[in-house]
């Protein structure tokens, strides 16, 4: 999904922070602690009715950021490791 510059610096600002905070979460809930499915999942469909897409899933997410890293030279190893895989 192409991000447009104003997402493209919030997003580079919270990975800064995420590296000096103590969750290491890019985007952490209220509380600073990872995000539960519930929770994740009210706010995710509501950001999806907003922008009105069709048929999106939080997987769908995850594949695209999966095969991003891969079509911009990411190791399998490390695109594994970054998803929470224990193999390839």
């Amino acid at each position: 999904m192409p991000l447009n510059d104003t997402i493209r610096e919030m997003v580079v600002a919270r990975a800064k922070a995420a590296q000096t905070n103590a969750s290491g979460l890019l985007f952490p809930s209220n509380v600073g602690k990872k995000w539960s499915s519930p929770g994740w999942s009210q706010y995710f469909k509501a950001a999806v009715s907003h922008a009105k897409f069709e048929d999106i899933r939080t997987y769908d997410c995850r594949s695209t950021f999966a095969s991003h890293l891969v079509q911009n030279g990411a190791s399998l190893r490390a695109v594994a490791d970054l998803l929470g895989h224990s193999g390839l």
